[in-house]
């Protein structure tokens, strides 16, 4: 085992042991319990909901030092607090709303579905509480003597506990809170979905959601993870390990794919993934594309009416995109069938399925599979709609995968058709993917794509992306850093004919081709 992680066992073990006597202690004494809350409640100036629920920290700077440490104090009282659960339901009956909101915070630090029977009945508490804290939307973030109105308001208990059951709500990406997209959601309407939501949960042992909210709360939605986070994650994800398959393997693509941030790359390498899909296999996956019933999990059901896109897509796209690892060579006429049913051509999903189909069907014959990707092309041409070249992508990223520098002429003259005024990113999306696929020929298209004659035309995102992976292996880059992002797109600098030429010139040189004479100043 690595000294790292012998030393993060270890000192997660002491922290077990020191806080094992005190959660005894704690639930063995309900007068301790009831006195240590009445005590911060007397005290506690704010009580900073949103930064609790996904456990992010406020910014320092725009919070007085006092506040600041009384907010951090909070956050580990209420840790502690947390370990005795009983006492925290009785309180959340108590006549004081102050200690009723410190008992609503310490149950939800526990991440304990089994909690939120008890949350929810407090969706109508009106009673005020002690006042939210926030952070600022302020451009500049200067120390500050004092709090400001923009940071702090007043709030209900009520709506401290609606704020908690929309969290979990949000997780399950239920079409009510998705279109709430962050605003409370009415009182009638949230007490509903839930009674829905927890009848259906409420003699399980496990819901994929449930780890989708520790997974949250874990990175705290930061890109990438900061590394004092790392061990939270390992712990969600030990978590989930657990769990009987093939529970544990649908859990970790729907906590990894459920969230847009962080991105799945920055949590477990695309190998893990790819094993765990394996582990599911080509008959259940396949009933997860079309929609069809898998999983007793109600987190894991999907339908028509409601494919609860936000899961779905990101789960489907990755299993698109690993076809021939995880379908089968028979499964290619079942995914052609359905490209163009909803929600894939709702979604712009449909050239996806076709490529996947066209990948597997290629898997036996290379030659036959190159052909019908190239031919399947025309299904998607381009028009006056911006985004719709962009459905060409996959087509061309599965005709590289499937024949690599073989269709390199296809892919350049496809790649020069990209139109940088619609899709002004697209090309660099497609040299992106290019270069994370590392196959071996990959130089062989790059050396293809700057000795054409359009290679003058590139705009700065492929030059960049070109620059990016032409350099790959350099301890110094090709163009220093600096350089590129002061010629980024709306600069306006009068030297940017003459600066991309000197680019294009250092690309040609890296490739073995002849430079071309470089534009005059104007």
């Amino acid at each position: 085992m690595p000294l790292t992680r012998v030393v993060r066992v270890a000192s997660l073990a002491i922290t077990v042991l020191a806080i094992a006597p005190t959660a005894a202690n704690a639930a063995s004494n309900p007068d301790a319990v009831q006195a240590k809350v009445n005590s911060i409640a007397e005290h506690l100036s704010h009580f900073a909901t949103r930064a609790i629920i996904v456990n992010r920290p406020l910014m320092e700077m725009e919070i007085p030092p006092k506040v600041f440490a009384e907010q951090a104090q909070l956050l580990a009282d209420l840790r502690s607090l947390s370990h005795a659960p009983d006492e925290l339901h009785r309180l959340l009956r108590d006549p004081d709303p102050k200690v009723r909101t410190i008992a609503l915070g310490a149950l939800f630090v526990r991440e304990d579905p089994q909690d939120l029977p008890y949350i929810a009945p407090l969706i109508g508490d009106h009673a005020a509480t002690i006042s939210d804290l926030h952070n600022s939307m302020r451009a500049s973030f200067p120390i500050v003597p004092k709090i400001d109105s923009e940071m702090e308001g007043p709030q209900t208990v009520g709506q401290v506990a609606s704020a908690m059951i929309q969290f979990y709500l949000e997780a399950t990406h239920v079409q009510l809170a998705e279109r709430a997209n962050g605003y409370p959601i009415p009182e009638a309407d949230l007490s509903s979905t839930f009674d829905r939501y927890w009848a259906e949960r409420k003699d399980r042992a496990h819901c994929a959601s449930w780890f989708l909210v520790k997974l949250k709360r874990a990175t705290r939605q930061t890109e990438p993870v900061p590394e004092q986070y790392r061990e939270d994650v390992d712990a969600v994800l030990a978590q989930i390990a657990a769990l009987p398959s093939p529970d544990r393997e649908w859990t970790l693509l729907y906590a990894l794919f459920g969230e847009s941030l962080p991105g799945s790359e920055y949590l477990v390498r695309d190998a893990a993934l790819v094993y765990a899909a394996q582990a599911i296999g080509p008959v259940d996956l396949m009933k997860f594309l079309l929609l069809q019933p898998f999983s007793a999990d109600p987190d894991l059901r999907f339908t028509q009416t409601d494919p609860r896109g936000e899961v779905f897509f990101p789960i489907a796209g990755f299993i698109l995109n690993h076809a021939p690892q995880l379908l089968r060579p028979g499964d290619a006429p079942v995914l052609r069938a359905h490209a163009f049913n909803n929600p894939q051509l709702w979604q712009g999903f449909s050239s996806l399925w076709v490529a996947a189909s066209d990948w597997l069907s290629g898997i036996d014959s290379p030659a036959k599979g190159a052909a019908q990707l190239k031919a399947d092309f025309t299904l998607f041409p381009p028009s006056s709609i911006p985004w719709s070249q962009r459905e060409q992508m996959p087509l061309a990223l599965e005709l590289w995968r499937l024949s690599g520098a073989g269709e390199k002429k296809f892919l350049v003259d496809w790649f020069y058709g990209l139109s940088p005024e619609q899709n002004p990113s697209l090309g660099q999306d497609f040299l992106r993917a290019v270069d994370a696929d590392a196959r071996p020929d990959t130089p062989e298209l790059l050396t293809a794509i700057v000795a054409d004659s359009r290679f003058d035309s590139t705009n700065w995102s492929v030059l960049v992306e070109l620059l990016t992976s032409a350099g790959g292996g350099r301890s110094t880059p090709l163009v220093p850093t600096t350089e590129i992002h002061s010629y980024m797109p709306n600069q306006h600098r009068s030297d940017e004919a003459v600066v991309f030429a000197s680019w294009r010139n250092v690309l040609r040189r890296r490739y073995g081709l002849p430079e071309q004479p470089r534009p005059s100043a104007q």
